[in-house]
């Protein structure tokens, strides 16, 4: 039989398994943090190209909101000549309507105090 000590390791056998491990952490250590430096760029690229759109969308925000006070005001606009126009064709038609009337009624008051005269002397001249 073979005793216990003839399997154990020798001291360089431990020392040798003992700096291949730290030789697999070390290795490990440095891809993590390769890894962590990767996603600190990406983080930052991230952070640039989020400031980058940030600014577009309030460009587009300004844009939109100069665009709608616009829009507001050409549509008032609209609507101010609308109601211009509407009152000047009911104006219109009041007026022809009542031309007639306002004459017939202007006439009569004149012959009645006795402007007619006056009238007639003036449409000669």
């Amino acid at each position: 039989m073979t005793a216990e000590a003839d399997h154990a390791p020798t001291d360089t056998q431990r020392l040798d398994r003992l700096e291949a491990s730290v030789r697999v952490i070390a290795t490990g250590h440095a891809q993590l943090a390769e890894q962590m430096a990767e996603l600190v760029v990406s983080q930052v690229r991230t952070d640039q190209k989020n400031a980058e759109h940030s600014k577009r969308l309030d460009k587009i925000d300004a844009d939109l909101a100069e665009n709608s006070a616009l829009t507001r005001e050409t549509w008032q606009n609209a609507k101010d000549i609308r109601d211009v126009v509407i009152t000047a064709r009911t104006g219109g038609k009041l007026v022809r309507w009542a031309y007639p009337t306002l004459v017939a009624i202007g006439l009569t008051v004149a012959t009645v105090k006795g402007w007619g005269e006056h009238l007639a002397a003036w449409l000669k001249s």
